[in-house]
């Protein structure tokens, strides 16, 4: 199925590619993928991973009460929704700090 969505787009050459797979990781499973770095040919588009975004935008996933969306712990309320992406969410302070050093 991927093959084939991934075909549809070579044909379509889009200026914008949003990509919400279940892990990032397929999309570069498959053979020609649009995030494969040898033969990219999306060059052209803005490309961009908006993981779960969309299930909040449609509705399927709830948001985090207000009060934890105004003190920045929404990624808390998911993970306790959700607890399984807490491996995910162990990488991420390193994956900060490794940004917060090219920066300087």
């Amino acid at each position: 199925m991927l093959r084939y969505v991934i075909r549809r787009l070579l044909l379509l050459i889009p200026t914008l590619f949003f990509v919400a797979l279940i892990t990032f990781s397929l999309a570069h499973a498959a053979p020609g993928s649009p995030f494969d770095k040898k033969g990219n040919t999306f060059l052209e588009a803005v490309m961009m991973g908006v993981g779960g975004s969309f299930d909040f935008v449609a509705g399927a996933a709830g948001r985090a009460p207000r009060w934890m969306q105004r003190i920045g712990l929404e990624w808390l309320h998911r993970l306790i929704r959700q607890p399984w992406r807490w491996r995910r969410m162990r990488a991420l302070p390193r994956f900060a700090w490794r940004v917060l050093r090219q920066s300087q």
